[in-house]
């Protein structure tokens, strides 16, 4: 029997971190998190959440999660009754319940990290991304089964790609969102980064700007195609491109769980919120065991360069991603999370840390006279 990898996975948990705001790249991060918190009662002046859509989002959490999250088999099946060369010939179900997904230095690294301390999840070491780029998906399913350990775990893996979920899973998900410039701050040492707003393929070539342009930080556009909202009104289509269209013939995935979360929340130094968050996420993940507190810090290693936005000779950037993290934040707060299945945690601070992507944090740098470290 031939199956794909979309009829692979009981639950998946992506950790989709994504560089798309304007706030946190030239804030510290705990100076972020200590002024959302000293502005609870304050709303995003240019166009918050209304009521309804606040009370929806607070009687959404973990309405529709699914209830099986399939593990190892007893007695274990052998690889060959699994596979007959590129064919699947068993039930591999139980294969992969976890994966994190998102775009690079985004914090993916640090999730996988995490997860992998929870003891009751295996994470396969190194990324696996074969399904973004080979149509044989037992490439992947053979490693799967011959790397994670045998035994009652979570099975997960990381590959920094959202389009292959397209076509690969079709269950519950888990994203994290930041704003764009605390990323768009690395990976401009070959090219200028004044000069990378546009699309990528306009700029030059790919093994000069790493897909790294203003253009990469539409991220609606990419969630557009997890199938949540309608993308049929007026009102939802001013968030996007003219020619932007809700991808067709992806009707499966508007069946996924999402839990989303911003990185705020994950360097919480609220005790109380912070524990929330991980409960949240146990629940969500349905781990009978708890996850350690998260640290203080996020995103993988790099030696890479670290620009300061708010320099003048960045000013037409900064304004790029502003106006870009105006559509995105307004969309995800008014369309995406209200959306059937999708699921937050703190949703109040989680209103206010999206809102703050609206905002041009230079101005107040400048006002404070405030300079981010060296």
């Amino acid at each position: 029997m031939m199956m794909s990898l979309r009829s692979l996975v009981s639950v998946i948990a992506i950790a989709f971190t994504l560089g798309i705001g304007m706030y946190n790249g030239v804030h510290d991060m705990s100076h972020v998190v200590e002024t959302l918190s000293s502005i609870e009662k304050e709303l995003n002046p240019l166009q918050p959440m209304t009521g309804s859509e606040q009370s929806k989002i607070v009687s959404m959490p973990y309405k529709n999660w699914r209830k099986d999250i399939i593990r190892e088999p007893i007695p274990r099946p052998s690889a060959k009754a699994l596979f007959d060369g590129s064919n699947v010939t068993g039930d591999v179900s139980w294969l992969l319940n976890l994966a994190i997904i998102g775009f690079g230095k985004c914090g993916t690294s640090s999730m996988v990290g995490h997860f992998s301390q929870h003891k009751q999840i295996s994470m396969m070491h190194r990324e696996h991304c074969e399904f973004t780029w080979r149509d044989d998906d037992t490439i992947l399913l053979k490693a799967l089964e011959s790397e994670l350990p045998h035994g009652n775990y979570m099975r997960g893996l990381k590959c920094p790609s959202l389009p292959s979920i397209f076509r690969t899973f079709d269950s519950s998900l888990e994203f994290g969102i930041q704003s764009f410039v605390r990323q768009r701050q690395f990976g401009y040492s070959l090219f200028p980064a004044h000069k990378l707003i546009g699309k990528c393929q306009d700029l030059g070539p790919n093994k000069k700007v790493h897909g790294v342009c203003t253009e990469e930080a539409r991220f609606q556009e990419a969630l557009i195609g997890l199938g949540k909202t309608s993308m049929s009104t007026t009102d939802e289509m001013q968030y996007f491109l003219s020619s932007e269209k809700k991808p067709e013939n992806l009707t499966v995935i508007s069946q996924m769980k999402v839990f989303v979360y911003d990185i705020a929340q994950v360097e919480d130094k609220d005790e109380e919120r912070s524990q929330l968050f991980m409960d949240d996420m146990q629940t969500f993940l349905q781990m009978t065991e708890p996850f350690k507190p998260m640290g203080q810090k996020s995103g993988g290693k790099t030696k890479q360069s670290r620009i300061d936005i708010c320099e003048q000779k960045y000013d037409h950037l900064r304004e790029a991603l502003l106006d870009i993290g105006v559509n995105a934040s307004r969309w995800i707060r008014r369309f995406f999370v209200p959306a059937e299945g999708v699921t937050v945690s703190s949703p109040k601070f989680f209103e206010q840390s999206l809102a703050k992507w609206e905002i041009d944090p230079c101005e107040e740098r400048r006002a404070n006279n405030t300079f981010p470290p060296k």
